[in-house]
């Protein structure tokens, strides 16, 4: 992982508009608002930042075959019950 693509991921809107989606179906409460506020730890998720990095699309967050809805479920679950245990 690079901070570049970390940031790119972070930036990337068609990413957070997919974990969006994800996280209103998971029964995240505001959810836009949700995956904003976490942008940074979901860029930081395990293998999104080498999957973003070999992406040959021109919007690599748009790309299902790159970052998968797979990983994006398991990225936001993972950071749910981490959210949940802290509070």
């Amino acid at each position: 992982m690079t901070y570049l693509i970390q940031h790119q991921i972070s930036e990337d809107e068609a990413l957070r508009n997919r974990v969006t989606a994800c996280a209103a179906f998971e029964g995240v409460e505001n959810p836009a608002a949700w995956a904003f506020e976490r942008r940074w730890e979901l860029s930081a998720q395990l293998g999104w930042a080498e999957a973003y990095r070999e992406s040959t699309a021109e919007l690599p967050g748009a790309d299902e075959s790159a970052v998968t809805d797979a990983m994006i479920l398991d990225g936001v679950k993972r950071i749910v019950a981490t959210s949940s245990l802290t509070e």
